[in-house]
């Protein structure tokens, strides 16, 4: 079966994982964020930047409009309090989209997670594991975003051209 979805994998300039009490957290970088997600699986979009509450202490930012180091001076990691950690993970991770009608398909087969809409809500985003590798997953408009660890970029992408006969 040919399923009706577009699968993009796309570059990610600027991505840091960021460790601490949100207050804390958001006393650090509060000015640079407009609002920061306290609730765990839930993410904020706010032009070319997300930042994603994956748990009570850890929070993954990115933004595809700005390069790792004026990202990084912007939310002061050399200087960080003792209590946080910012740390530039932009070189770690390879992201994909999968959008269209049968995104839903696609993510039933590679990933365990309930992704139906009253779970897995718009602003949604958790990790679990996506054809059997750990991956960050997030919920967009028109289907999802998901972000692996480069080195099984190629099996992903091996997986995702089998399973949706789509061709990256």
């Amino acid at each position: 079966m040919i399923y009706e979805v577009d699968i993009e994998q796309f570059t990610i300039s600027a991505l840091f994982d960021l460790k601490g009490a949100a207050k804390e957290l958001s006393a650090w970088i509060g000015g640079s964020f407009s609002e920061i997600p306290e609730q765990p699986n839930t993410r904020v979009i706010s032009g070319s930047r997300c930042i994603c509450c994956l748990g009570p202490k850890n929070w993954i930012v990115w933004d595809s409009a700005k390069q790792p180091d004026a990202l990084s001076a912007e939310l002061k990691s050399d200087t960080a309090s003792p209590a946080i950690s910012i740390v530039d993970i932009s070189d770690s991770l390879t992201f994909f989209r999968i959008n269209g009608p049968d995104a839903n398909q696609i993510m039933s087969i590679a990933c365990p997670l309930d992704i139906h809409f009253d779970a897995f809500k718009e602003n949604s985003a958790s990790y679990s594991e996506f054809f059997g590798t750990k991956a960050l997953i997030t919920r967009t408009e028109s289907g999802f975003e998901i972000a692996v660890d480069q080195s099984n970029s190629v099996m992903i992408i091996d997986h995702l051209n089998r399973t949706s006969h789509n061709v990256i």
